[in-house]
């Protein structure tokens, strides 16, 4: 395993732990969405909350409240929302260096640069879910690189 690798495993490791140590991830609107997300999760139950009506629409910024519901039913609201986050700074991560392998063929520096996202003003004020919906953007981006390189070799 390269040197490069070893360190953005060690460093991405090293810059996730925040979000599992503590209570409160470093997120401004954390307490907004965990709020939210207790309020889907009761939906339909004996619980539910009688001063909200939970309606769907279709709008680009559902994830969170279509998966995190789902996963609260293996585990606590809070855990899942947890979760939830962790899979999007992953993504940062990960989404970096699919781009820079579908364009160079090779990893160098995107994963160091997505490192330095992570604990930006982008996640803290609570747009960290758009940062990971343009990073499945970028994964779209990738097989689409991928599907152009494959088209020109034939």
């Amino acid at each position: 395993m390269r040197v490069a690798t070893c360190a953005v495993i060690l460093l991405g490791a090293a810059s996730l732990l925040p979000t599992l140590l503590v209570d409160i991830p470093a997120m401004a609107d954390y307490l907004d969405h965990l709020a939210r997300m207790y309020v889907l999760t009761d939906a339909g139950t004996p619980n539910e909350n009688p001063y909200y009506e939970v309606l769907f629409a279709l709008y680009p910024n559902l994830a969170m409240d279509l998966a995190v519901p789902q996963l609260a039913k293996f585990t606590s609201v809070e855990n899942a929302t947890r979760m939830f986050f962790l899979l999007a700074q992953v993504l940062v991560i990960t989404g970096a260096i699919a781009v820079e392998l579908a364009a160079k063929q090779r990893h160098e520096l995107a994963a160091f640069a997505a490192l330095l996202t992570l604990q930006s003003i982008a996640f803290s004020y609570g747009d960290g879910m758009s940062v990971s919906q343009f990073t499945l953007s970028s994964f779209a981006s990738c097989s689409w690189l991928t599907s152009l390189r494959l088209a020109f070799m034939v």
